[in-house]
């Protein structure tokens, strides 16, 4: 899912991610996004994100 192979990104990366996936959501849509993830406590910001999650 990364660049360098890892099969998570840090949270900084998701945009650029879903941009490159032909998802080109503006800033506070991924925003929304990542803070959904975390009320529902499946992601901490200071955690990577999976490539499970990010499918999601």
């Amino acid at each position: 899912i990364s660049a360098d192979g890892k099969d998570s990104i840090q949270t900084n990366e998701v945009k650029d991610s879903l941009n490159l996936m032909g998802f080109k959501l503006p800033n506070h849509k991924v925003r929304d996004l990542l803070e959904e993830f975390q009320s529902q406590g499946k992601l901490k910001m200071t955690d990577p994100v999976s490539k499970d999650m990010f499918k999601e």
